[in-house]
């Protein structure tokens, strides 16, 4: 049994037992945190809690069995597993600030860097602290403190090599990056939160300063001179109770807001079903395949749905699709929601919808906004009826002369507008088809006149399913997207006549009417405005340039 001048102390045992159970816990909450809401934040100071961790606990065990004990042998392994931990600084330091601090992109990789570099250091110094020990901490040779002092303390202790110096070395330049940064972002952004930590962060960093000081003078220089403790475990164990105790701090504030925040989300939602049963629209909701979740009255009332098989049922299944143009409008529907889905952002559009006991179809103003929830996200609908012409039983004549841009909605929007006052004269189905054949030559005045696209663009992009991609790439190019559309039209008790003029280049009329009378593949493919047109209407005729075509329905 070695003769020590200086026996082991209860605060040597006790701080150092208490610091690890300290940091255990905190250890153990940043480890939650960062898995529960995937931080990298919580992650870095969880990667700092173990390297400090590692630290305190090894210096536990070495007062305890390798001093208390007197336990040479174990007490060598741990000192060298305490001051390898410190070595892992090198790494968890820099990756802690780059989460902590508010820097810009480039200082963030600077510190990605350095971490990275530390942990290659600490690495090698691993490999060559087992394999060659005398050059980080012997396993042979006691401390030159216990030499000097005959302390129990440092009994258990190694006599520190090179590498142990240089490690001290690149632990000092790293302090000095840290605090330079920890006052930079103090300065520049006024973080009032971070001065606790920068607090907990000082008294670390004074430990280890004290710390690495004793091991080359063999003295104290801080007000405690007398007393021999680790101030380095001290002062990790501050910083971290720092770190947890602004975290409680945001729990405690992020609850309150949460509180008051499910507070307005029961009102809300109270005045949500009161507003949705109250109103005289139709709001739905759709889930991510347009599947129906929840209606409220007015559209069970009014739409072909039914509570029963509510959820099975999907929005195109009351989308009124008239066979000609079936294809088109359901893509160009979906389209819309896909852009709502990618971009968050409302979309609007009219469409007819099947209504509940009735063979008729109405038009709605359709609206939707995206809704991102937890339980998964929503698509929130609104549908208002967009109520007959109360002036149709009174009109004689109307001549109108619209100019319309080239986006696919508008001609949806303006093919209805032309046809408005056709029921007083015509049969309704006649009034279809009519609306049908002006879209059809409307978006052929987009398509191949304004926006000059072959029939082989539009083929491929139909093959490469991005046709309406396509459109939208070809209206934003800067010589087509201020080009328009010119529309007029006239309406007498005896006929009615259109005629549309886009700013195009033309196209050879008279050899696109003689292939409507050979009907093939391309025909059916692209040929169908014209082929529509002419079984439609009574009179078809081009001017000499073929951009401005002319369409008179007589009434019979």
């Amino acid at each position: 049994m070695p003769e020590f001048n200086e026996p082991l102390s209860v605060l040597q045992l006790l701080l150092p037992a208490v610091c690890t159970g300290l940091l255990l816990g905190g250890l153990l909450l940043f480890l939650y945190l960062a898995i529960q809401y995937k931080s990298r934040l919580y992650t870095a100071i969880s990667l700092f809690g173990f390297t400090s961790l590692l630290f305190v606990a090894s210096e536990m065990i070495i007062n305890v069995w390798g001093a208390w004990l007197v336990n040479r042998p174990a007490g060598l392994q741990f000192h060298r597993i305490e001051q390898l931990g410190a070595l892992y600084f090198l790494f968890s330091f820099p990756f802690l600030i780059a989460y902590l601090l508010k820097l810009n992109k480039t200082w963030k990789k600077v510190n990605y860097v350095i971490a990275i570099i530390g942990f290659v250091i600490a690495a090698v110094f691993t490999t060559i602290a087992f394999v060659n020990p005398d050059l980080f901490i012997s396993m042979t040779k006691h401390s030159d403190t216990y030499l000097k002092l005959k302390s129990q303390v440092d009994y258990p202790r190694g006599q520190e090599g090179v590498l142990y110096s240089v490690r001290d070395m690149l632990v000092g330049a790293l302090i000095l990056y840290g605090m330079i940064c920890i006052t930079i972002d103090l300065i520049k952004y006024k973080r009032k939160d971070l001065i606790p930590v920068a607090i907990g962060m000082f008294f670390a960093i004074y430990g280890a300063v004290i710390d690495i000081l004793f091991v080359y003078f063999h003295t104290h220089f801080d007000p405690f001179a007398g007393i021999d403790f680790s101030r380095f475990s001290f002062g990790l164990t501050f910083m971290v109770l720092i770190l947890m105790s602004g975290i409680t701090r945001r729990f405690i504030q992020v609850s309150k807001e949460i509180e008051k925040a499910n507070e307005k989300i029961v009102l809300s939602e109270k005045k949500y079903k009161i507003l949705a049963e109250g109103t005289r629209d139709c709001i739905f909701s759709l889930n991510e395949n347009y599947n129906f979740i929840h209606a409220n009255n007015q559209a069970l009332r009014k739409l072909d749905l039914k509570t029963e098989t509510l959820q099975k049922t999907n929005f195109f299944d009351i989308v009124y699709l008239e066979n000609d143009n079936k294809d088109f409008l359901t893509s160009f529907i979906k389209d819309k929601l896909k852009t709502l889905k990618q971009t968050k952002k409302p979309v609007s559009l009219k469409a007819k919808l099947r209504t509940f006991l009735s063979t008729e179809p109405k038009t709605y103003d359709l609206s939707f906004n995206y809704l991102m929830k937890e339980e998964g996200d929503e698509i929130i609908g609104k549908a208002i009826l967009i109520p007959e012409d109360i002036f149709l039983k009174y009109i004689q004549t109307e001549s109108s002369r619209f100019v319309i841009d080239n986006y696919l909605l508008t001609i949806e929007e303006i093919s209805n507008r032309l046809v408005d006052y056709l029921p007083k004269f015509m049969p309704t189905q006649s009034t279809r088809e009519i609306r049908m054949g002006l879209r059809e030559m409307l978006i052929n005045a987009v398509e191949h006149g304004n926006l000059n696209i072959s029939y082989e663009e539009k083929s491929k992009a139909l093959v490469e399913d991005n046709y309406f991609l396509f459109i939208r790439e070809r209206q934003n190019q800067p010589e087509y997207q201020h080009k328009r559309i010119i529309v007029e039209y006239s309406l007498s008790p005896t006929k009615v006549i259109y005629r549309i003029t886009d700013q195009g280049k033309g196209f050879d009329f008279k050899k696109a009417y003689q292939k409507t009378k050979q009907p093939s593949k391309e025909i059916k493919a692209h040929g169908r405005g014209m082929m529509m047109a002419l079984s439609v209407f009574d009179k078809v005729s081009y001017n000499k340039a073929g951009n401005s075509v002319t369409l008179l329905k007589e009434f019979h």
